[in-house]
């Protein structure tokens, strides 16, 4: 099998940081499901393709899955104030 060019693996993993720090930094209840059935979405795609495509997906989700649901994320998440915008004056 040919490896990427390393350009090409750098911004993959750019990709999965940025993505990483988004979803940290905008986290709430809303979007702890919406990020879970994101995945379980995923898992249900790849089941249509190669069980090795299968099996990452499902190792992602169930990982993604057990730090997202562990009482310390739940916490910090219940916690987050929404971003509105109040009124001045």
């Amino acid at each position: 099998m040919n490896k990427p060019p390393k350009l090409v693996t750098f911004i993959g993993w750019l990709f999965i940081t940025v993505g990483i720090i988004g979803f940290a930094y905008h986290v709430s209840d809303c979007s702890l499901d919406s990020e879970l059935g994101w995945m379980v979405y995923q898992v249900i795609l790849s089941a249509f393709h190669s069980p090795v495509e299968f099996a990452i997906h499902l190792l992602l989700t169930l990982g993604i899955a057990y730090v997202l649901l562990r009482p310390d994320a739940s916490q910090y998440s219940r916690n987050v104030q929404p971003h509105t915008e109040h009124p001045t004056g």
